[in-house]
């Protein structure tokens, strides 16, 4: 089974635009890492999902199936690990 990198929407602030991982570093990973990224859909992201999609992500709102979560704390990204899949 491979890794499957999700990204997390940002619920915390609806003025947060940021993303732990742009659409050209989630081609990246999946192209030439072949990794599996989700992606949950947020109306605020700087980056539209249909970019993300276009990179070969994958969007899905429960993210449930990930082994690898990423997300935009206030003091920068974050990456855990299960069983505690997502910081907060």
């Amino acid at each position: 089974m491979g890794v499957t990198i999700g990204i997390r929407r940002e619920d915390k602030n609806e003025w947060e635009r940021r993303a732990p991982l742009t659409p050209d570093q989630v081609r990246e990973l999946v192209r030439s890492h072949g990794l599996t990224v989700h992606v949950q859909p947020s109306p605020h992201r700087a980056f539209p999902e249909a970019a993300y999609r276009e990179a070969g992500a994958v969007i899905d709102d429960t993210l449930a199936g990930c082994s690898i979560g990423a997300i935009w704390p206030a003091f920068g990204i974050t990456v855990r690990c299960p069983p505690a899949a997502f910081a907060i």
